[in-house]
């Protein structure tokens, strides 16, 4: 019996020290290792990638609810003056409300135009938020200023007109900069229900 159990100590000790089984148990170990590390380390990443890339997508929607609500009420804000002022539709009672909603709303939709347009900084290409921030400066330009210095200057109905085309047409490139922005950042409609 104790030649047996010296006989198995032995094999015991060779089946240790044999190469192959070193080989062996080095992988057993470095596969565990690996598995309780690596596996559970990629796994953290692709989780917190996906959580990442949700709050961006649902900040790029937020952004594009954001801009549409503000340049589009900005832009029918103007629309409105203009149109109780030109050849069509004269009601100066009509106008001089029209004039004073601008008025009394402007400034508030102006500071939401300027945070949206820090936003997009961060959420939209460089090119697109130059495009932002460049309507805006157009929009004073063509829209804010002539619209103010009629309205000081009691403007004739061709004159308002006149604003009044250039208005409806920045409406239409206020849609066009929507639009643009939501094919940018890959939204469609079905996105925004």
């Amino acid at each position: 019996m104790a030649t047996n159990h010296a006989r198995n100590r032995s094999v015991f000790k060779r089946v240790l020290v044999s190469e192959s089984f070193l080989e062996k148990l080095f992988l057993l170990l470095a596969t565990a290792i690996l598995s309780g590390i690596l596996i559970p380390y990629f796994t953290n990443k692709i989780q917190t990638d996906k959580a990442r890339n949700e709050i961006v997508l649902q900040s790029q929607k937020n952004l594009l609810n954001d801009i549409s609500k503000t340049l589009l009420t900005y832009e029918t804000l103007l629309l409105d003056i203009s149109w109780f002022k030109n050849n069509i539709a004269t009601d100066s009672a009509m106008h001089e409300q029209a004039f004073k909603n601008y008025t009394s709303r402007s400034v508030d939709l102006l500071t939401d135009w300027r945070v949206e347009s820090i936003k997009a900084k961060d959420l939209v290409s460089e090119d697109m938020s130059k495009k932002l921030d460049v309507f805006q400066l157009k929009m004073f330009k063509l829209q804010d200023s002539p619209m103010n210095r009629l309205h000081k200057q009691n403007g004739n109905n061709e004159e308002w007109a006149k604003l009044h085309r250039v208005n409806a047409q920045m409406l239409k490139e206020a849609t066009d900069l929507i639009s643009d922005l939501a094919k940018e950042i890959k939204i469609t409609k079905s996105d925004l229900k």
